[in-house]
């Protein structure tokens, strides 16, 4: 058995507080320090989380105006696109009156597949099929000829506004005029 004087038990008491001490001071300092980093941190991230919503919020409103934009061209494009067809239309009675003539059953059929990008029906008797007045046939083709150009408007406005969006939001590689 070790005997110990009473100095060194107090002495050895001592030792055990400051050192009981000592670490309650460094864990009180080591969670003050976590505690202070982990707010810094989440400050950090919603300063970022703000600056990103500042930031979409901006894009949206840069779409949005190059959405319109585009819309009100479409639109004003598509109007004259169609206001030429119809009145191009419109003079094929004084180009091909009534009576000019009939085209035979089987530009029907050949238009019609035509149209429809499809093949002409099989065992279809192109003599049989019924003919087609000449003013009849023109107007419709005219009429394709005006949704032919609308559509290309359509085509032409969607390019403008995906070029228009890429310059607004340029990709890394940046951005490729539709007309190239």
């Amino acid at each position: 058995m070790i005997r110990l004087s009473p100095l060194q038990i107090v002495g050895a008491v001592a030792l055990l507080a400051v050192m009981g001490f000592g670490t309650w001071m460094i864990h009180s300092f080591g969670e003050a320090r976590y505690a202070a980093g982990q707010a810094d941190t989440k400050a950090e991230w919603d300063a970022s989380i703000e600056r990103g919503k500042k930031e979409i919020d901006r894009l949206r409103a840069a779409a949005n105006q190059v959405s319109v934009k585009t819309v009100t061209k479409y639109v004003d494009r598509v109007k004259v696109v169609r206001e030429k067809s119809d009145a191009i239309v419109q003079q094929v009675p004084v180009y091909l009156p009534a009576g000019s003539g009939l085209l035979p059953g089987g530009f029907r059929l050949l238009h019609d597949a035509g149209s429809a990008n499809q093949p002409v029906p099989s065992g279809t008797d192109p003599f049989a099929a019924a003919p087609v007045p000449i003013e009849t046939a023109a107007a419709t083709v005219l009429d394709n000829y005006g949704t032919y150009h609308q559509v290309a408007a359509r085509l032409t406005a969607l390019q403008d506004w995906v070029y228009a969006q890429c310059l607004e939001n340029p990709p890394a590689g940046g951005c490729v005029a539709p007309y190239d």
